[in-house]
């Protein structure tokens, strides 16, 4: 992909709320490694951010899909800071109730947080202080 620096090898696109294959998948490409994280938004005025993390990586399915991020930098806000550490909750698996008021499959601290971005509806997304996103996209890369 061209992005910032090209060489983005997967648009992670983690509609998983019926299943684990989208995390499974996902999980073998970074289990035991770090990879790059990036997160394009286009927010309601149609300004376009990122969010970028030097190291990403997750637990597989016995640790819930954990996230865990570090290294920040961008102009969309750390967005995955509260997730940090979290596991991955589904409509099956929703230990906060969050999937069911946010109508999303994420990675939700005990509150619900602000960042979701796997709504089925598209003014349903959101990213830390940035609502009703026009576009969002996950990518890693080595």
């Amino acid at each position: 992909m061209d992005t910032y620096g090209g060489g983005w090898l997967v648009r992670v696109v983690v509609f998983v709320s019926v299943c684990d294959s989208g995390l499974f998948t996902l999980h073998a490409l970074v289990e035991k490694q770090y990879v790059h994280l990036r997160v394009d938004i286009i927010d309601r005025s149609g300004r376009r951010r990122y969010a970028e993390y030097d190291e990403f990586s997750m637990w597989g399915a016995d640790g819930n899909y954990e996230l865990f991020r570090r290294f920040f930098l961008g102009d969309a806000g750390d967005g995955l800071a509260p997730n940090d550490y979290k596991g991955f909750s589904t409509y099956d698996r929703d230990p906060t109730g969050c999937v069911k008021t946010r109508h999303s499959a994420w990675w939700y601290p005990d509150d619900c947080g602000s960042t979701y971005l796997n709504s089925p509806y598209a003014s349903g997304n959101a990213w830390g202080d940035f609502s009703n996103l026009q576009f969002s996209e996950m990518k890693i890369k080595p």
